[in-house]
Parts: structure tokens; sequence; C-alpha cells
């Protein structure tokens, strides 16, 4: 299903008939039916996304004709407001808060007819089915779809940033006379010049991730649960180029730094500090923790508390990991020169078991397990285990290959492409269990899928079978090959 940006504007701002028609007409009951001159209007606000009543929103009215007063009043902790002192008389009423903003929403007009000395008038936030309306193409009944909503911003200053893309991808399971395969697909959304993005057609039973970018710089990667025929809304946060600093692995503490690579990476002066409880809200400690897609790593004390430091700016993934219980990622908001606070609780344990003493004698072994472990006691390429690729915490595969010394991966979106430095960069050959493969290998690798991987960066390196064109060559091995 293909996206089309709408900037939804539910009424206009002119007192016109389609405002009331549009939205839940204000409602008035008499209450006390007084000869004074001027009347009390109160009522509630509420908003129909979240469901719940809106707090803080700036209700104003003015009448339609004659004077240009306006009287005001601000919802409380439940929603409710009131205005005291109202001359009677056919108003224009609106309110206005943060959340119609988030939701690319102009604020809507309302008629409100004060003839009573208690006048009651409701409002809502406009419904995710009206929103989506006004976004996308009417859902077919077939159609198992969500709308993702939200705004760009520079991580930092908060600014609006026009222009940047946000993409979705995702996998799905294709059966066809080749057989079962997986399949890569993705969405793009252009963000107008309020930041606001609106991308439709985001499927609601499938593990979805999500990027945006602005130029050359971006955002961490995050999943998202799309919503069945409703409205899922997303901000993102996108460091500038002055707000970061790239630095050498070498400098950094990764395996690449071990090795003396000159591998680059993006650092700032952000920090992430909090704590990590159990179900029962005890603190767990020695959580592993990463910053997913980055090589920033740490664990949790004695009292389940963490600092990360030296992060960029913008909007990541945190990942928590503690033996017993199921991985947990959490989406953070970092910022230049502050610390960013999250409590995290792993609430999904999962059974663990003895050790098991195995005796016997293995009469068999793949033939690709016994080539590899050959090939990486010659060394003279890199080898990745199935623990090296889970050390990463990656997200796709090309992000398990990010501190190989003389790898690079270039991002566009949610695009990936491997280059291997060197006197000329260029694109190295792919084989997956032996076969040459073409393309992006997150397409159609899931790094899940993974047993091992050999990376050899230049043309003398890689033996026979899985040499390219003089450019290096990736070798991964998968748990499914036959």
């Amino acid at each position: 299903m293909r996206c089309r940006l709408v900037a939804v504007t539910l009424a206009l701002m002119t007192g016109s008939s389609m405002a009331a028609k549009a939205q839940s007409p204000a409602m008035h009951s008499p209450t006390d039916t007084g000869t004074t001159s001027a009347a009390v209007v109160m009522g509630t606000v509420y908003d129909s996304v979240a469901r719940t009543p809106l707090s803080g929103a700036l209700v104003q009215m003015r009448l339609e004709s004659g004077t240009s007063r306006v009287v005001s009043a601000t919802t409380d902790s439940a929603g409710t407001y009131r205005i005291a002192n109202v001359p009677r008389g056919l108003y224009l009423a609106t309110f206005f808060h943060p959340v119609l903003e988030s939701l690319g929403v102009m604020p809507i007009m309302w008629r409100v007819d004060v003839k009573d000395s208690v006048t009651r008038a409701t409002f809502a936030v406009p419904s995710p089915a009206t929103i989506w309306a006004a976004s996308c193409a009417r859902p077919s009944a077939a159609d198992s779809t969500g709308l993702v909503l939200g705004h760009v911003h520079d991580a930092d200053t908060g600014v609006p940033l026009g222009g940047s893309v946000v993409s979705a991808t995702w996998s799905e399971i294709d059966i066809d006379q080749h057989g079962i395969h997986s399949e890569r697909r993705q969405l793009a959304a252009t963000a107008n010049d309020d930041g606001l993005y609106a991308l439709c057609g985001v499927p609601t039973d499938a593990n979805v991730l999500m990027r945006a970018q602005h130029g050359t710089t971006a955002s961490g990667v995050v999943e998202i649960a799309a919503k069945f025929h409703g409205l899922t809304q997303r901000d993102f946060g996108i460091g500038s180029s002055d707000s970061m600093t790239t630095v050498t692995a070498a400098d950094a503490d990764s395996s690449a730094a071990r090795s003396g690579d000159g591998t680059l990476v993006r650092r700032g002066t952000a920090r992430l500090e909090g704590t990590i409880h159990g179900p029962g809200g005890d603190a767990l400690s020695d959580v592993e923790l990463a910053i997913v897609g980055s090589d920033v790593r740490g664990h949790t004390d004695g009292r389940g508390h963490f600092t990360l430091a030296d992060l960029p700016p913008g909007t990541y993934t945190l990942e928590a990991r503690h033996l017993g219980f199921a991985p947990k990622r959490a989406v953070v908001d970092l910022s230049s020169h502050r610390t960013t606070m999250i409590d995290v609780t792993l609430d999904k344990q999962v059974a663990v078991l003895n050790t098991v003493h195995v005796y016997g004698k293995r009469t068999t072994r793949s033939p690709n397990l016994d080539g590899f472990l050959f090939r990486r006691r010659m060394g003279f390429g890199h080898f990745l285990t199935r623990q090296d690729i889970e050390k990463q915490h990656p997200f796709f595969l090309t992000d398990a290959l990010r501190m190989v010394p003389g790898v690079q991966v270039s991002t566009s979106g949610l695009s990936h492409s491997i280059v291997m430095r060197g006197d000329h960069a260029c694109h190295p050959a792919t084989y997956v269990d032996g076969m040459r493969v073409y393309g992006d290998v997150d397409d159609v690798i899931d790094p899940e899928d993974v047993d091992a991987m050999e990376v050899y960066t230049g043309p003398g390196q890689a033996p026979p079978q899985f040499m390219g064109k003089g450019c290096g060559s990736l070798v991964i091995w998968t748990h499914l090959a036959p």
C-alpha cells in the first residue's frame, strides 16, 4: 500500500458548519434557568487516541460575532475545565494541547450556544479512525495494517527536521514454486516541513524495525508494534554532525580496538542511567546492557544500577539481557550533555535447564563446520562464531560486521551495504552456505539463522572456492544449510 502524507486538517478556524458536523458536537444541558446575563461553561476534554481525559488542555471561547474578547481555562488532571462569567451568546470554541501537534492535527472549532446559566461542552481529540481516513486510503476488511505517525526532530534542540526519511522494514514468509523463503519488505515516508511523517500500510503481524535519516545522520533502529487499523505514534530524534565525534576503534572499548584497526565509530556526550528490576521489583545485578547498533556496552552493579556514557544523541534502543529472562528492549531518547533516566523491568522469565552432560563419540560433523574451523586455524581472514555475533546485539546481520577490521557498513534508511576498505573501496562477493548470492544480505539472512561468518578483506585472502573479483569475500554459514 502506498502512503500519502496528509497534514491532518479536520476543521476550519472560521466557524464553518462543517467543523461541527465533522466532530462530536458540543453538548450542553441546562441545569439552571436563571435570568442573569452571565453563565458558567464547563465540561471535559477527551483524548480519543489514548482513550483518557486530556489534562493541561487550554480551552478558549469567543463570540461568533461582535467582540473579539476571548475567555479561557485549562483542564485539570481529570480533563475537566470551568469558565465563569461567560456572557450568553453563540460562541466558537477550541482547545490547544501538544498532543494535537504530535498528531499533525490543527486546532478544531466547535459552536457552543451559551444560553443557560450552566452550559456543558465536551471536546475531543480526533479518533484514530478519523486520523487514518485523513492520512491514508480507507482500509479494506482484508487489510491487516496500521498507521505509524510522528515527528522527526533534532535530538538536542527539538527543531523539526523536514525532509527526513522514515523507513520501516520487516520480513515475510513467501511460498512459491521454489519453496519457502523469507523476503524483506520496506516502506518509507518523507517528513514535511514541520517534521511530521505518516507511514501507512505497516503490518501488525510482523516484527517491524524503523529508523529516521536526515542527510548523512540517522537515528538508531527501534522496534514498533503497529495497531490493527489503528494509530501508533513514534517520534525520532536525530543527532547533528556537530554534536557527535567520529573516533577510531583504537580509542574505543571494542574487539576492533584490541585488533588495532581503524574502524570508525560515533560518539557523543549523551549519557544513559537507570536501574534494572526483576518481576517482583528486586534489583538485578550483572545484567548485560547494550545500545543496539553501537559498540557501547555495560553491566548493572549490585544495586541493579548502570551508567552508559559517551553516547551519540538521538533515538536508540537499549537492550538488556540476563540469565533466566527473555531479552528486553526499550526505546531511549538521548540528548547531548544530559543524562537520560530509565527503569527497565525484566518481566518475562524463561526456563533455565540444569547442566546436561552428554557422553558418547561423535561419528559425523558438519562439513561446513570442519571447513570453517580449518580456515580459522590458517588465520588468513576474520572469523565470527555464533557467540561473537550475539555479543554485537545485531538488529541486522550487517550490524555484526561493523567492528570487523577492514569492513565498512554504510547505511541509507534501513538499507545497508558492505564495503571492503583498502586501496580501492569495493563490495565483496557474498556466499551463503557455499552458494553465491547477490544484493543486500540483510534482505535474505536473519542474524538468528547464522552460525558462523568468514570475512576476507583482500583479494588474496579468500580460498579459491570463495573468490570474487578482487574485492574480498563474505562467507556466511547458517544452521539452515542441508
